[in-house]
């Protein structure tokens, strides 16, 4: 009664804005389903399209023991099953309190399912965050969350990203789907906001005082590099380089639920 209760508190997520990103989303989720065993719904869906109801009926419930999506991601994701060594310029124990850092926040454990994720999903994102007292802390982003952009001399490499993400109001409590759009397109004047997505995916109002507690704009945007250049806080992994920020055509054929 409690979980149908706090189901009820969220609202709809809002879909993408565009047509474009709106079928990448729809088969990026259905990757990331299938990724993680949660593709009953989409197996049924595709049973029903193939097979007549009394038939599918006297077959029963769908098997999901047998996903080979899945299992070829999983072997071939295998960079992270060793911790990996850093390096540094000045030696080895100048980069022994990075390592400290990254160690205490679990990158290492947590790169062995992102690795799988960025070869099923082809692309998959890190945000990287550092909380006032210091601590490192990654999350990973699904592609279906994200809408990004890339300059025409970098076209792999996002300088915009903006993240669709259910966020808890810190006053009323209220939950409430946002933007968190992060812009570095403009060196000089970089920015961080967070808006209201509505239905349709569109931005609504800017509530950025309320999440972030201030406006990281221009000089006050915080994600910087050692240079002073802005950097967006988020990584973009590929599974292998293609020239572009997504790319949705491998093991399409490893599909037997549905495709685009």
């Amino acid at each position: 009664m409690s979980l149908s209760l706090l189901a009820a508190q969220y609202p709809t997520r809002p879909g993408a804005p565009t047509a474009e990103d709106s079928a990448r989303w729809d088969h990026t989720g259905l990757r990331v389903r299938m990724l993680s065993g949660r593709h009953q719904a989409d197996v049924e869906r595709a049973i029903s399209m193939h097979v007549d109801p009394t038939r599918a009926a006297a077959w029963g419930v769908a098997d999901l023991s047998s996903n080979v999506f899945r299992s070829v991601t999983r072997q071939l994701a295998c960079l992270y099953d060793r911790a990996p060594i850093v390096d540094h310029p000045d030696g080895p124990d100048a980069a022994g309190s990075l390592v400290d850092a990254v160690t205490s926040a679990g990158l290492w454990p947590l790169m062995t399912r992102v690795s799988s994720q960025v070869i099923g999903c082809r692309e998959y994102a890190v945000r990287v965050h550092c909380t006032p007292e210091g601590e490192l802390l990654y999350r990973p982003i699904s592609p279906d969350c994200l809408i990004m952009g890339a300059s025409s001399d970098r076209p792999d490499l996002p300088i915009y990203c903006k993240e669709l993400r259910l966020r808890k109001h810190p006053t009323t409590g209220a939950y409430q789907w946002c933007w968190t759009i992060t812009d570095i397109s403009s060196p000089e004047f970089p920015s961080e906001r967070v808006v209201l997505a509505d239905h349709r995916g569109e931005e609504g109002e800017d509530v950025t005082l309320d999440y972030l507690g201030g406006f990281h704009r221009g000089d006050a945007y915080p994600y910087r590099d050692s240079t002073g250049a802005p950097v967006l806080p988020v990584v973009l992994y590929h599974a292998e380089k293609h020239g572009g920020l997504w790319d949705l055509r491998w093991a399409r054929g490893l599909h037997g639920v549905a495709d685009l």
